[in-house]
């Protein structure tokens, strides 16, 4: 578990280079807390040093660290609005995919309502596991991002366009519908 210092130590430098505020508060876009998120609930989850596991993987980025944080029931409602490559493999959808411009650049993305609706009915779809990934900045280790859900794959920089060439825990974004049926 990271110590409290080194927890003080993080939320410090990332509060020095301006980008702690943009951590709180609901997720904009991608997956969702279901509520507002605080740093109160930030010192509150256990975080666990995941950066061994996420690099065997495949999904941890050189000078990464990689944490995860479970059974936190403080967030019951938390909802991954992102899915590994691997399912649309496994079920023949992968022509159900596009590449589209997201917030940090090209993404993949399904905005098939029957496939976001069905993940927002499944249980696949609630998460119990965060996220925090950080590195350095400005010689300091700042957290770049907390999220609900696994650390999935983006979009490699040199990606050609053929999706056959990625690796399974490369991230699809559902957007479009994101309700469960009967809320």
């Amino acid at each position: 578990m990271i110590s409290k210092d080194k927890m003080d130590q993080l939320v410090f430098n990332t509060k020095k280079i301006g980008h702690f505020h943009t951590l709180l508060g609901e997720r904009k876009s991608g997956s969702t807390w279901g509520r507002e998120f605080t740093e109160e609930d930030f010192f509150g989850l256990r975080w666990q040093d995941d950066t061994e596991r996420c690099i065997k993987l495949g999904v941890g980025r050189e000078g990464c660290k990689y944490y995860w944080a479970t059974s936190f029931t403080a967030f019951p409602e938390a909802r991954k609005k992102a899915v590994k490559l691997q399912w649309f493999r496994k079920n023949n959808m992968m022509w159900k995919i596009k590449v589209a411009e997201g917030a940090h650049g090209p993404e993949l993305q399904c905005d098939d309502f029957n496939i976001v609706d069905l993940f927002a009915t499944e249980s696949s779809y609630t998460t119990e596991t965060a996220t925090m990934i950080t590195g350095e900045h400005e010689g300091m280790e700042v957290i770049f991002t907390i999220h609900p859900g696994e650390p999935l794959l983006d979009l490699p920089k040199d990606f050609d366009g053929d999706l056959t060439t990625l690796d399974d825990f490369t991230a699809v974004k559902l957007v479009g519908s994101s309700t469960p049926r009967g809320e």
